[in-house]
């Protein structure tokens, strides 16, 4: 017998009769759906964790294989910078030395210039005609 209510002190407590092993059978049946729903539900839990661990494995690999990736570019264009800075410096360089040679020959035209004015303001003087042909022999004209 369940008791039902409160016992408020003026009236005796009620109780109601139950069938026992019905409400046996009843809690029974209701224990074994919720075994069963238990077990659905921790196989679902490990089918999801088992998808869950393989997702993992997966972007582990794919951010090793991109950090890979990542490294073999940055030592491309490391390896690209150097052999552009040793290109821009030897070019830098061989346009030095042409510039120095263009300086050098026009500075060579203009005394040849000048000699050949002397040649022709003072007449055929042996000494300016050495001189302009010493200066006609430089390889640089």
């Amino acid at each position: 017998m369940l008791r039902v209510g409160r016992n408020t002190g003026s009236s005796p407590p009620q109780y109601i009769s139950c069938n026992a092993p019905a409400s046996k059978q009843a809690l029974e049946q209701d224990r074994h759906l919720l075994k069963r729903k238990l077990e659905t539900v921790r196989s679902e839990y490990d089918i999801r964790i088992t998808e869950l661990q393989a997702d993992i494995r997966e972007l582990s690999r794919s951010l090793t294989e991109r950090e890979s990736v990542l490294k073999q570019s940055e030592k491309e264009k490391a390896a690209l910078i150097t052999e552009l800075t040793e290109q821009n410096d030897r070019l830098t360089s061989q346009l030095k030395e042409v510039l120095g040679l263009m300086s050098d020959v026009e500075v060579s035209r203009n005394m040849i210039g000048i000699l050949d004015s002397l040649v022709w303001h003072r007449g055929e003087s042996p000494k300016a005609k050495l001189l302009v042909d010493h200066y006609s022999t430089f390889p640089h004209m």
